[in-house]
């Protein structure tokens, strides 16, 4: 499994960012900030607001949901470059 040494490598292996020149990955990676957490660390809750999008650098991050019964399932998990966290970024309030 690939690890990155810096938010640029990170952004470069990225689909969403991948084709950025250096020069535009570079001012990305001006208003990024790196995060380290740990294990059962929890980034977001399903249901609230989303305040960022996280690319994974190193290591790997399942994304769970509550079934109905109340376990949790997991739905993804991200590897290395991988984009997760955008999509409620861009949902309305309703």
């Amino acid at each position: 499994m690939a690890t990155f040494p810096d938010i640029r490598a990170a952004l470069g292996a990225c689909e969403l960012f991948s084709e950025l020149s250096s020069e535009h990955r570079q001012t990305v990676a001006g208003i990024c900030r790196t995060i380290t957490v740990r294990k059962n660390d929890t980034l977001f809750l399903e249901g609230r607001p989303g305040t960022a999008m996280y690319i994974l650098a190193a290591g790997s991050v399942q994304l769970v949901k509550a079934s109905p019964e109340g376990r949790e399932v997991v739905i993804r998990t991200v590897t290395p470059g991988g984009l997760f966290g955008e999509v409620v970024l861009f949902e309305r309030d309703t």
